[in-house]
Formats: C-alpha cells, structure tokens, sequence
C-alpha cells in the first residue's frame, strides 16, 4: 500500500522516527504503556498528516504489567514521546 503525499509537509520532517519512544491514548487502559515506532509516514488521509504505528510495548520488570496491544496505522497525533529518563 502506498501512503499519499500530506499536503503542506513537503520538506518536513515527520513527528517520529522508527525506534522512538512513546506513550499513546488510543486505548485509554494502556496510556502506561511505553511502546516503539515502527513507522511514521506522510498521509494526507490523517489529519496531522502522519500515519504511524507502534508496538505492543513490554511487560514491566517492576510491576509485571503484561504488554499492551498494537497500535497499527493511527494518526500520530495519538501519540506523545515518552519521558524515559
């Protein structure tokens, strides 16, 4: 599947990069939850203009959280980089 081009981000670099850490509120039960990048691509489709994926997060080494769900193909205004310093 090819992603269109979002009007207005030529040029711009996307919100994240594969790898980055982040929380997300799409499943409001799960917003603890610090999962990865996969992708973020430019989407018209979306109204940030990003379309972005993330993974299931992992289980917690302190509290034995189990891992939460995937977020798959959101708008990127869903997420917000995780504070994991």
């Amino acid at each position: 599947m090819t992603s269109k081009k979002a009007k207005g981000c030529a040029g711009e670099s996307p919100p994240f990069i594969p790898g980055d850490s982040v929380v997300s509120y799409y499943h409001r039960d799960e917003s603890h939850v610090v999962r990865r990048i996969e992708m973020c691509v430019a989407d018209s489709g979306f109204g940030s203009g990003w379309r972005a994926s993330a993974d299931e997060g992992g289980s917690c080494p302190h509290c034995h959280r189990p891992n939460g769900r995937a977020v798959r193909n959101v708008d990127s205004a869903w997420f917000t980089k995780a504070n994991t310093e």
